[in-house]
């Protein structure tokens, strides 16, 4: 059988062959077309939400910078390709997100309205603080132009090749606020397809601190910024405090404030890992008011706290007081950067406390931010509650108050005295509200000298919940406005809403607040009952 010649099933080969070079030109087209737009696709998807997660990660550092406690967000940095069969598909695709080289922040002539923070921030001591920011970049394998994102100062943005996008543009001038919010370590990562970053506190909860300009000189701040001069001019130049937005170099921004202005200024320090250095204990303060009131062999507490060059709280830092008694005592800041040391003095007038940090740099240096004074002021008289005074009896009796209302009344008769003997206090103002079980309550309160004020001018109509009432400027002049160690009486008389007398009774319930000539303040609670 000659098989050289013979062309059975030429035909079905020849269709086979056909069929396999249609499969192959089709699967070749799907790889070389297809699937690269697909995959395409799958990067601008993961871009997507990438931004959300980098717009949660700004939420959150806010939320740090404000209570100081630590908290994670999920960034998706890089993304895979699902599984194709009989296609190829590379490697994922990995982003980088990371913190910059160290730079400076400047900040000129701001000049604190506190006295003892002014110890550091006094407008000739120019304030040099270190910073980084944030990068996040990503390698794809088929979207072109993906944007490099850059966290500067709690701004979002960012950069095209050919454009830069502001996706928040933070509040770092806000009218008279300023908001720093900067980065610290030296943090890189790009392993994984996502990443639970945790944003530790390294400088917070950030403390607000009121500046201006000294001598009303402006205010200027530098900043490291990888921002054009129009953005940045887009962010805060609409804002009436900025007077000039310049770039002295190509990666710095400078802002000129109005220094007639006051300030209130927020600065934070934040890390992405864990052994970030903290800044050290720069200077302290008095705590609260810087003042407490006491009587002779009461307690009360002086409270310091220990504070970093962004004006914000440091624990487990040494200080060394000088108690009243003439001892030395050396205490550490708690997890809120403060100190409270019992005081119990044992005359009358001002102890001041004085406190140092106990550090190095403050041990070898005469600085006065180094130093703080917290006053206690002593009242020579048992305090009640907060003054030499005290309310000794409060009773309904009747009354005829001729020029105020033409029939009897019940008024209420009140006797104060101090508690020290031949000691006189003198009333500078008062402020009356009044509460009660039965009636309503009234509008006006007359206020007489003595527990009997038939025929008598008032000293004062007081308006119930009214503001304070200067004792210059009433009928006091005339009259005593003095209590003294011998008893003070005077009388309230009440009037409704519409001007007539409303007669006091059982549960009438009356707070009286006096403030003394000398500064100190007390709350009387006034009833029959």
């Amino acid at each position: 059988m000659n098989f050289i010649t013979d062309n059975r099933g030429v035909s079905e080969v020849v269709g086979a062959i056909l069929v396999f070079g249609v499969l192959i030109a089709l699967l070749a087209i799907l790889q070389t077309q297809a699937i690269p737009a697909a995959n395409q696709q799958v990067e601008f998807d993961h871009n997507q939400e990438v931004q959300g997660d980098l717009i949660k990660f700004h939420q959150t550092v806010d939320e740090v910078a404000t209570t100081g406690e630590k908290q994670s967000v999920g960034i998706k940095t890089g993304t895979g390709y699902p599984s194709r069969l009989l296609f190829y598909s590379p490697p994922s695709a990995t982003g980088q997100l990371s913190t910059t080289e160290n730079r400076t922040v400047t900040i000129t002539n701001a000049s604190a309205t506190e006295p003892e923070v002014n110890d550091y921030m006094n407008g000739s001591n120019t304030l040099l603080l270190p910073s980084r920011n944030l990068r996040y970049s990503v390698n794809y394998n088929y979207l072109d132009d993906a944007p490099t994102t850059r966290y500067e100062y709690g701004i979002l943005y960012n950069n095209f090749s050919d454009a830069t996008i502001i996706e928040n543009p933070g509040s770092v001038i806000d009218d008279t606020d300023i908001n720093l919010n900067f980065m610290a370590g030296n943090y890189s990562d790009s392993g994984g397809l996502t990443q639970s970053v945790d944003v530790r506190a390294v400088s917070s909860p950030a403390r607000p601190v009121t500046i201006e300009g000294e001598n009303d000189d402006n205010i200027t701040l530098e900043l490291p910024t990888q921002l054009s001069l129009s953005k940045w001019e887009q962010i805060v130049g609409s804002q009436s405090t900025v007077l000039n937005v310049s770039k002295p170099t190509n990666d710095t921004v400078r802002i000129d404030l109005d220094g007639s202005e006051r300030y209130t200024l927020r600065m934070s320090r934040l890390g992405l890992e864990p052994g970030v250095e903290k800044p050290e204990p720069h200077y302290i303060v008095p705590a609260e008011a810087g003042t407490a009131s006491v009587g002779v062999g009461q307690t009360t507490n002086a409270k310091y706290e220990v504070r970093d060059q962004y004006n914000n709280p440091v624990s487990g830092v040494d200080a060394d007081i000088e108690h009243p008694n003439g001892t030395t005592i050396t205490e550490t800041t708690d997890g809120n950067g403060r100190i409270a040391i019992p005081i119990t003095p044992d005359s009358g007038g001002t102890t001041p406390v004085d406190a140092e940090l106990n550090t190095t740099e403050c041990q070898n240096n005469n600085f006065d931010r180094c130093e703080a004074t917290f006053d206690v002021q002593v009242s020579d008289l048992s305090i009640n509650p907060g003054s030499g005074a005290r309310l000794v009896d409060a009773e309904i009796q009747t009354g005829t108050v001729l020029l105020i209302f033409p029939t009897n009344t019940n008024v209420l008769t009140t006797t104060f005295e101090t508690t020290g003997s031949s000691i006189t206090r003198d009333i500078a103002s008062l402020r009356v509200n009044h509460y009660s079980g039965s009636e309503e309550p009234p509008e006006q309160v007359h206020l007489y000298n003595g527990d009997n004020p038939s025929g008598n001018p008032a000293i004062e109509s007081i308006e119930v919940g009214g503001p304070f009432y200067d004792s210059s400027d009433s009928n006091w002049n005339e009259d005593p406005d003095v209590i003294t160690n011998s008893g003070t009486d005077y009388t309230f008389a009440l009037e409704d809403a519409s001007g007539n007398a409303r007669d006091a009774d059982d549960a009438d319930f009356m707070v009286v607040t006096f403030v003394f000539e000398n500064g100190e303040r007390a709350v009387y609670f006034v009833s029959p009952n």
